[in-house]
């Protein structure tokens, strides 16, 4: 699930949330913007 907050996902720069299930792993991949992640454990 991802709700966007601001930007555009296809044309740049953007801002969102995206919610995984318990125990994801992401693949190896790369970013081509510059990235900044934030993680959080909700309980």
């Amino acid at each position: 699930m991802s709700v966007m907050l601001w930007g555009d996902n296809t044309k740049g720069a953007y801002g969102g949330f995206t919610k995984f299930p318990a125990g994801f792993k992401a693949p190896l991949h790369y970013h081509t913007d510059a990235t900044k992640l934030h993680s959080m454990a909700l309980s």
